[in-house]
Parts: C-alpha cells; sequence; structure tokens
C-alpha cells in the first residue's frame, strides 16, 4: 500500500503530484503514541477529525497509526491548489487507485470533468469507495487548506459514501466546514483536539531525551505546563536548553525559557503572526495585557466593538486560543504565546500598557470584582 506511484503504473488518464500521496516516513525518536493509535484503530466512526495548531503532532499520529492497522491507507497532502474540486477529486482518485484499483470509467470522468464533475465523477468515485474489496482509511491531512464551495461539497459527497469499516480521516488546523455538528450529533464522528493530542509528563520526557535535553522529573513536569503538552514547544525548548548549556550530561537551567525565546518567537512568527493583518495583530498584541478574556472586556479595554466576534473567528482558526467554558464567553491565549504577544506589545507599544491595565481594572471594578 505504500509503494511509489507513478503515472504509467497505475495508467491514470490524468497528472498528480506523486510525493502528496504517500504516507509520510518517520522520523527515527518520534514519541510513539500508542494509546492514541490504538483508539483510531479501533474506532468504528466513519469520519475522523484530527483537528490542532501547529505542532501538535498530526500528521506523526496518522503516520503511526498507518503502520500499526492492517486497513490500506489512502493518503492525499492537501495544499491550497487542492482547493480546486477538479484537482482534489483527482489526487483522491489516484490515492485510492493504488490501494485498490478503480474502474477506467470513473478514472475517465474525471480527465476532462467539466460541468459532468457532479453528475458523473463524484457519484462514479463515491459508488466506486462505498464498494472496495477491503475496508480503506482516507486521510486528507492538512485539510485547512480546502475552502471552497465545490471542494468541501466534494468531500461532503464522499462522507456519504464511506462504507462501514473504511475511514474518512480530516486532519489540519481547523476543522473544514462540513456538517461537523450533524456528524456529532449522529454518533458518525471521532474528534481529537488539542486535548488529546497534548503529550503526557512520559511522553515529554521521551521527546525531549531524544531531542539531547536530559531533565529531572520536575523540570520536565513545568516544562509540560509551560508548553501546555505543545509538541513542538517542547522540542523547541529542548534545543533552546541544549544551546544555553552548551555541554551534554550537565542539568541545563529551564528558568528563562518562555513564549519570547528566540526559538518559539520564530516559530510563530513564521506559522502564524507573518500571514495575520495588522488589525488582528494589534488585536492579539493589545489583549494580551489580559490573563482571560471575553468579548465585552475586550470592547473595554482596547475601545472598540464586535470583539466578541473577534474572539470566535480566533477561535476557529485555532491561533492558540483556549476556551475556558462551554458558552464560549471566556478565553486565554496559550501560555507561551502569551508571553511573545506581551513581549512585542511592551516593544511596539509601551506607553499603552498602563493605560490598557487601567481600562481593564476599570471593567472589572464596575463588574463586581474588584480584586
Amino acid at each position: 500500500r505504500k509503494r511509489r506511484l507513478t503515472k504509467s503504473a497505475v495508467n491514470l488518464p490524468f497528472d498528480v503530484v506523486e510525493s502528496k500521496l504517500h504516507v509520510p516516513v518517520l522520523r527515527p525518536g518520534v514519541v510513539s503514541r500508542t494509546a492514541l493509535v490504538n483508539r483510531l484503530r479501533v474506532t468504528t466512526d466513519p469520519v475522523v477529525s484530527v483537528t490542532a495548531p501547529a505542532g501538535y503532532g498530526k500528521t506523526t499520529l496518522l503516520a503511526q497509526w498507518a503502520a500499526r492497522d492492517k486497513r490500506a491507507f489512502a493518503w492525499v497532502s492537501v495544499d491550497e491548489r487542492d482547493d480546486d474540486p477538479v484537482v482534489l477529486l483527482r489526487h483522491l482518485a489516484a490515492a485510492i487507485h493504488q490501494v485498490e484499483a478503480l474502474d477506467a470509467r470513473v478514472l475517465n470522468a474525471l480527465r476532462s470533468p467539466g460541468k459532468s464533475m457532479w453528475a458523473a465523477a463524484i457519484p462514479r468515485l463515491g459508488s466506486a469507495l462505498a464498494s472496495p474489496e477491503r475496508p480503506l482509511v482516507l486521510v486528507l491531512d492538512d485539510a485547512h487548506w480546502l475552502h471552497s464551495r465545490d471542494s468541501l461539497g466534494a468531500v461532503s459527497a464522499l462522507v456519504d459514501h464511506m462504507p462501514q469499516g473504511s475511514l474518512l480521516v480530516l486532519a489540519g488546523r481547523v476543522q473544514p466546514r462540513l456538517r461537523i455538528a450533524a456528524l456529532r450529533t449522529s454518533g458518525l464522528l471521532l474528534e481529537l483536539g488539542v486535548d488529546e493530542l497534548a503529550l503526557s509528563g512520559r511522553e515529554a520526557r521521551l521527546l525531549l531525551s531524544n531531542a539531547g535535553a536530559d531533565l529531572v522529573d520536575d523540570d520536565v513536569e513545568e516544562l509540560v505546563t509551560r508548553t501546555e503538552g505543545w509538541a513542538a514547544g517542547l522540542y523547541l525548548a529542548a534545543l533552546s536548553l541544549r544551546e544555553k548549556d552548551g555541554t551534554q550530561g550537565t542539568r541545563p537551567e529551564i528558568a528563562p525559557f518562555a513564549g519570547d525565546d528566540r526559538y518559539l518567537a520564530d516559530y510563530f512568527r513564521a506559522e502564524y503572526l507573518s500571514r495575520l493583518s495588522p488589525e488582528h495583530l494589534t488585536f492579539l498584541r493589545r489583549t494580551s495585557v489580559l490573563r482571560r478574556m471575553s468579548g465585552p472586556l475586550c470592547d473595554r479595554v482596547l475601545e472598540r466593538e464586535e470583539s466578541t466576534a473577534e474572539l470566535a473567528s480566533i477561535e476557529r482558526s485555532n491561533l492558540f486560543l483556549v476556551p475556558l467554558d462551554r458558552h464560549r464567553e471566556w478565553y486565554r491565549y496559550h501560555h507561551l504565546f502569551h508571553d511573545l504577544l506581551s513581549r512585542e506589545l511592551t516593544e511596539t507599544e509601551p506607553e499603552l500598557v498602563p493605560e490598557l491595565h487601567r481600562r481593564a481594572a476599570d471593567w472589572y471594578e464596575e463588574n463586581g470584582d474588584p480584586e
């Protein structure tokens, strides 16, 4: 199931990007997520959603699952080009075709689909998916790139054709805009998020050790608390500690490690902050004076309106915003993300910091929380 795919080998009448159709190779030393893999191996839910910010090990988890499950895995690493439904369906068909040969009519329907895509290509691909000789797991990794109505409609159509024993897996930084609520209430969806993907103390110790940072238990526990089990954060902490320590075998000093550490700051900026508008960056930095946030409190501190909608948008974007209740009223930033935003606020608008605190204090006093 993991053999190399070529156009001639599978007799495709259209071109695909071959590198996107392979289960990623696991790097030596990655932490085994045995409990999560076992949970995925036995799930009977036809749709699996794995959603978390970058660096939580989504792809690694799914690759470990593929290595340990008896079912065949059809894999597509989604990118921005797949937001075109024709491109997406061709890669889906190619991924399925390499584990179970599709009828020529299915492939030909995707050669020049045009307006016939919905009338021919999707129904035929769905029918082929619904009657495989053996169960399979169809993975769309980085599915957060799918935004267009037609691409999402194509994925939704495939959901309706998943046969018993087969699974459709959608992994990404945000949940795709499918009928998630309906799948959830129907008991057809297994959801894994930040809480499930966060590393335990034992897993964090293994990651740190494999990265060359051997710490005592108390220091491991402290780093797990600071990173909130975020795998990328722990790995970058290990690199930072190794650099500061300079030698192997001595106990590194973890006290200075925070979200404004050079490695972490570079990661946050490259993966997230560089893609945001100046208005969004201003909102993030100025609200970093708050340990807990609500829409009305942010409105008062920023002297603006519609902060509730802004917080909801940040949460949907999985931008290291942690909900503190089920009503989506109160939030906080991930500890390390908060550190960086606070540092940037102090550097860019130091004169504004006391005023932001005064506005927050006034709001709390007016709302019965003088402490």
